[in-house]
């Protein structure tokens, strides 16, 4: 008798997994642990621009980045398990995913957790927004003033013909002082 030949498997359909509330409170706290974390971050660097303390810059940049690795993870997870219960994804479907659960375990809080999270990361997206205009007209004077020491200024935005503006393209060299 020949020996068998070993036939290739065929792809079962994977049977989606329901939701576990405990799994979604833990990963909605750990998110909001760290997006608490992060706003204050956020608030510490923007006093630390303000008073243009450069030294707390740097080690809070590291701890931001950890904060937005582990809410990065907790994105992630959220995908994997909308599609491990066989969802869409997306934030429409979490949240249709939260309400089912609360509805169906009895658990409520859920969807006021995650709710309050969102809150959080609309609060962490506005403080850096604000963060990051503070350093780009930071860094605008820096080198306006940069210019002046060496003697050039930024010729002025004009107007052509078509009434756009032509931007202040070019600079004028301007001696500020002689040896």
């Amino acid at each position: 008798m020949p020996p068998l030949e070993p036939r290739p498997l065929e792809p079962q359909p994977l049977e989606p997994k329901p939701l576990q509330p405990k799994q979604v409170q833990q990963l909605i706290a750990a998110d909001t642990r760290a997006c608490e974390t992060l706003l204050s971050l956020l608030e510490r660097e923007q006093a630390a621009l303000k008073n243009h303390d450069r030294s707390d810059l740097s080690a809070l940049l590291a701890d931001k980045q950890q904060c937005t690795a582990a809410l990065e993870q907790g994105a992630q997870l959220r995908r994997q398990l909308l599609q491990a219960a066989g969802l869409a994804g997306g934030e429409d479907a979490w949240q249709r995913a939260l309400q089912a659960l609360e509805q169906r375990h009895g658990c409520s809080g859920l969807c006021d957790s995650w709710s309050a999270l969102t809150e959080l990361l609309r609060q962490c997206r506005e403080r850096n927004e604000i963060n990051g205009k503070m350093i780009t007209r930071g860094q605008q004077t820096m080198n306006r003033l940069l210019n002046l020491l060496r003697g050039q200024t930024a010729a002025p935005g004009l107007y052509d013909r078509a009434g756009g503006n032509t931007g202040g393209k070019g600079v004028n060299a301007h001696t500020v002082v002689k040896a």
